[in-house]
């Protein structure tokens, strides 16, 4: 079983978590499990309010698994306090009814910590596409922070591969994002990093994402 944690090109052939655009929010056309936030990239071209209400009636529908993706992002035309704003209210929701979080995070990964650690955010979070550096990775290096790989893993140099290779794998999932990269090509490449077994590496990514996602239904 090859599960995608963070897709924007759903196939519907593996496990997946398609993250449905909040401009376009056609849930009813799509049958599978999906995430649902406000990007930093949208909130000036949303109503925001509108918007945080239809994410909250959302939240009754067992195949919305995490608010995501949503995060903050310093290279972005939106104001930076706006997109704080923004993500602070999505955090509560996420607290309110026990949702994970999908994180994008540019340039913010401390910020983002340091916000959810002021709130007492007690959910897990999720940094997707992560291909950071050792400096921020030892710095999220706490109980309840996993992180999303993605096709930087096709580059054995990489931030990402390099991350891979030490990580504590039971906070580890893998995504192809918006990349028509099929997930199994970044399985296969993260089997090679670790010298693991593709049937045990998919075993313990299904683990981690049953424990995250499904434990009210195991």
């Amino acid at each position: 079983m090859y599960i995608n944690l963070h897709t924007h090109l759903p196939t519907q052939n593996d496990i997946e978590i398609y993250n449905i655009d909040i401009r376009q929010p056609e849930i009813e056309k799509y049958p599978g499990y999906y995430s649902l936030g406000i990007h930093p990239w949208w909130i000036e071209q949303i109503d925001v309010d509108e918007m945080l209400a239809f994410i909250e009636v959302q939240m009754t529908d067992q195949n919305f698994l995490a608010i995501g993706e949503i995060g903050l992002d310093k290279l972005a035309d939106t104001n930076f306090d706006l997109q704080v704003k923004v993500f602070k209210k999505q955090a509560i929701l996420a607290i309110k009814y026990a949702k994970p979080l999908i994180i994008h995070a540019v340039k913010t990964h401390f910020d983002i910590r340091q916000i959810l650690n002021k709130m007492k955010f007690g959910q897990p979070v999720i940094f997707h596409g992560f291909n950071q550096n050792a400096h921020i990775a030892a710095g999220l290096n706490q109980p309840g922070n996993y992180f999303s790989l993605g096709t930087a893993l096709l580059n054995e140099n990489s931030n990402a591969a390099d991350f891979l290779k030490n990580a504590d794998l039971t906070t580890i999932f893998f995504e192809n994002d918006d990349k028509e990269t099929d997930i199994k090509h970044i399985y296969h490449a993260a089997s090679e990093l670790l010298n693991v077994e593709i049937n045990e590496l998919c075993k313990l990514i299904e683990n981690n994402f049953k424990t995250i996602f499904l434990h009210e239904r195991l």
